[in-house]
């Protein structure tokens, strides 16, 4: 019996948890729906920037009121159950910091052609590779240069100080792909907050890897924007 009334406590709580998110859920579809309604002229035809106007002038605003406290629509919207973009909708985007840039960068834009023939090559070769664009392109540059090292290509005045043209191979890669991972790092961070200040648009990061990270866009956002 002990058991049986653990059991249904446990059930009750539960309920009420669900019910109280989900009322945040139903709340916010509401306002979504009066934003909708906000912007659609005679016509039937909904104005874009009227409904994100509606958005923001509710956003810092109490919306509802529940058993005596007060919710923002933000308030509303960090509290909804969160949907994946396969019930709501939406689109995957992926961002890419181009690793083959960043190498031309370094070499200030060197113009020898075993230089732009191995970034092309390398270029193919990652898109059947998994391993590093540095590591594709050292490769590729092997074969069209006959061999020579990469030092004499990324000691230049702009690199001063951080490579030479004594240092190996090895030391070349080190340098390139810290420089690489570095630029993705500066991206992020940049990237982000960007996106996070925009908060009604509720972009969803995940994690990235390689040269690249992804966003998800609720199909709200791609109709807000």
């Amino acid at each position: 019996m002990r058991n049986k009334g653990f059991v249904v406590v446990l059930a009750a709580v539960i309920t009420a948890l669900c019910i109280y998110y989900l009322s945040f859920t139903y709340v916010s579809q509401g306002i979504q729906k009066d934003a909708v309604e906000y912007a659609r002229d005679e016509t039937g035809t909904i104005n874009l920037v009227k409904k994100q106007i509606y958005l923001d002038s509710v956003w810092n605003q109490p919306v509802y009121n529940l058993f005596g406290a007060e919710f923002t629509y933000k308030e509303i919207k960090e509290n909804e159950l969160s949907r994946g973009l396969d019930l709501q909708g939406g689109m995957h985007v992926v961002l890419e910091v181009s690793p083959a840039d960043i190498i031309r960068g370094l070499s200030d834009n060197n113009s020898e052609p075993e230089f732009i023939e191995a970034l092309r090559k390398a270029r193919e070769m990652q898109k059947n590779s998994q391993e590093r664009f540095s590591a594709l392109f050292l490769t590729a540059y092997k074969e069209t240069s006959s061999g020579k090292n990469l030092a004499p290509l990324f000691a230049t005045a702009s690199t001063r100080g951080r490579v030479s043209l004594a240092d190996s191979d090895d030391q070349i890669m080190t340098f390139l792909n810290d420089e690489i991972e570095s630029a993705i790092d500066r991206s992020f961070t940049i990237l982000k907050p960007a996106l996070i200040s925009l908060e009604h648009l509720s972009p969803i990061f995940s994690a990235f890897k390689a040269a690249e990270f992804k966003l998800k866009f609720p199909v709200r956002t791609i109709l807000s924007v």
